[in-house]
């Protein structure tokens, strides 16, 4: 549940004091590739210390989060662990072991979020308190927009204030469907998805994998890359990828034709690393593909003393096919292309960048399937844009296919393309695979062509997965989202693709539609599975505008990571 705890109120009750700045103290050690930049966070102090002096003229609250339903945009009570196997720094909860719970359960174990280690924690870790945030009383509930996070007080008792993001608006029809939201505005008569802005998107998106951080273990027995060659159909003799000898980066002279790598989400379960820990390959380990991304969440993967075992098998119930990928690229070479590759629905959803002039060029299967503004024009052209790129140099880039739409960051600049680069489905999107192409079961990958780069990193993330339950519909089954039995092997369909096209679980996913009535709010936390938000209130699926308190503006305090502190998104 995510409520709020005031913090103590300042003597003008009409005037938030000015905040003091914290001091700024030495972060602990970790991989600087993991955090953010330096200019990153000294922006977030800056920004830090106007606000304080801003809301001098406003009113303002600050709040401390005990809870995790925001999480990973916000923490609750949490400790922050370093893997032991793979170095990987991450929070996980401990909002279990609050107090005001019934039973106080106390966090004996955690999984990493990229080698899904089980590490044990009972002597190391120590229990941080959750984000304190400033909230902007000023705001007016007419100037709320959806995707903001907001402050109300909770319909079922008045004095507890909870915090969620805003998704549905007085007098919409809000659904939830295969992890999207679907809004019916006020004298529709249907549905349209609901697209996060850039800004959203981006404060949204959930870490999968970072080929920064591979365990020893892992290493030492073979296992292979997640990060796999591959040809495409009709390329008659790639260019091949040479793999720096810690894993992390890979590099090619482009010579011979186009040179893809692909992701596949394959990474050890928990009876694989009894293999690991005594120096053997899990057997079987060369013959799989992979599985599909899942809403697994390492926020929620914990182990108690009560539940010391519930976790184990934990690897996500929902397909999650809402990507983004992330690279650093070194280009060495005055000319070429690069490519990027996200599939969804076994449609490759790709952007093309000419090295030398820098111009960016989006396809969906490869042209064949045009985007919303093309529809119905044969002689439309694709959506296109002028990025920084030019000739060597290094660049990051971000590719995310989220809520139906391609975006494009260079350098952490959002790209504007010359139209919309959204598509229209008259379905739910299920997972395809081929003996010739793996497609959604290696749905990232990156490429060039006629160049010589080398990829210094890359990462993959999901978008929020939305849960549709409902009051109703809410008992054993609370995490799952299928209309089938308990018994149901999910696991073992999300890592063979050739029984997808015959399963009926993809067919299955439940929607559930919740109407709005004038001055009625609808939020959700992005903790979807561990939230316990308007979808699941006995007493009505709203928020009435008088319960309204304001929005959520800044961290100004997260313990122990202080490269958080900065405007909440």
């Amino acid at each position: 549940m995510s409520k709020l705890k005031n913090k103590k109120k300042p003597p003008n009750q009409h005037k938030a004091k000015a905040a003091e700045s914290p001091k700024v103290i030495q972060p602990p050690r970790f991989n600087p590739r993991a955090s953010r930049s330096t200019r990153e966070f000294v922006e977030s102090i800056v920004i830090a210390i106007v606000l304080a002096f801003l809301f001098r003229g406003f009113e303002a609250e600050a709040f401390v989060i005990p809870t995790g339903s925001m999480a990973p945009t916000l923490y609750g009570n949490h400790k922050d662990v370093v893997c032991s196997e793979c170095g990987f720094r991450y929070s996980t909860g401990a909002s279990i072991e609050n107090k005001d719970n019934l039973r106080p359960e106390r966090v004996i174990g955690t999984t990493c979020p990229i080698c899904h280690y089980l590490m044990d924690i009972t002597q190391r870790q120590r229990t941080y308190t959750g984000d304190r945030i400033l909230v902007g009383k000023f705001v007016e509930p007419k100037a709320f927009d959806r995707w903001d996070i907001i402050v109300f007080k909770f319909p079922g008792d008045a004095k507890q204030n909870y915090i969620k993001r805003l998704i549905g608006l007085p007098g919409e029809k809000v659904m939830v469907h295969g992890g999207d939201i679907y809004i019916q505005s006020p004298g529709e008569n249907e549905f349209h998805i609901a697209r996060k802005p850039a800004g959203k998107t981006k404060a949204m998106l959930q870490l999968v994998d970072d080929n920064r951080f591979i365990a020893d273990s892992m290493k030492k027995v073979g296992w292979p890359s997640r990060w796999q060659p591959w040809a495409r159909e009709g390329v008659a003799s790639p260019a091949a990828w040479r793999a720096a000898e810690d894993g992390h980066a890979y590099e090619t002279d482009g010579a011979g034709g186009e040179a893809w790598l692909r992701y596949r989400h394959l990474f050890p379960n928990y009876d694989d690393w009894g293999d690991l820990a005594q120096g053997r390959q899990p057997p079987g380990l060369m013959r799989r593909r992979g599985k599909l991304i899942t809403d697994f969440c390492a926020y929620n993967a914990i182990a108690t003393e009560f539940w010391p075992d519930e976790v184990k098998h934990e690897v996500g119930v929902h397909w999650a096919p809402d990507l983004a990928l992330e690279t650093e690229v070194e280009v060495k070479s005055a000319q070429g292309m690069l490519l990027l590759d996200i599939v969804q629905g076994g449609v490759h959803y790709e952007c093309q960048i000419d090295i030398a002039t820098g111009r960016a060029e989006l396809t969906a299967d490869r042209g064949a399937q045009p985007f919303d503004a093309q529809a119905g024009d044969a002689g439309a052209s694709p959506p296109t844009a002028e990025t920084s790129i030019r000739g060597a140099g290094v660049y990051r880039l971000r590719f995310s296919n989220v809520d139906r739409g391609l975006k494009l960051w260079v350098n952490n600049k959002l790209i504007v393309f010359s139209s919309p680069a959204t598509y229209t489905l008259d379905r739910l999107a299920e997972p395809k695979w081929r003996e010739t192409d793996p497609l959604d079961i290696a749905p990232v990958g990156v490429g060039v062509r006629g160049a010589a780069v080398k990829l210094n990193y890359l990462r993959v993330l999901r978008d929020v997965y939305y849960i549709a339950i409902s009051y109703h519909s809410h008992g054993a089954d609370r995490d799952n989202d299928y209309d089938l039995p308990q018994n149901f092997d999910t696991e073992e369909i999300f890592s063979n693709p050739k029984i997808w096209a015959t399963t009926k679980l993809f067919a299955s996913r439940r929607q559930r539609v919740f109407p709005l009535q004038n001055d009625q709010f609808f939020p959700m936390g992005d903790n979807s599975p561990a939230s316990s938000d308007a979808r699941l209130w006995p007493q009505g699926s709203f928020v009435e505008r008088d319960l309204m308190i304001g929005k959520a503006l800044m961290i100004y305090w997260p313990s122990p990571q202080v490269t958080r502190i900065g405007l909440i998104r």
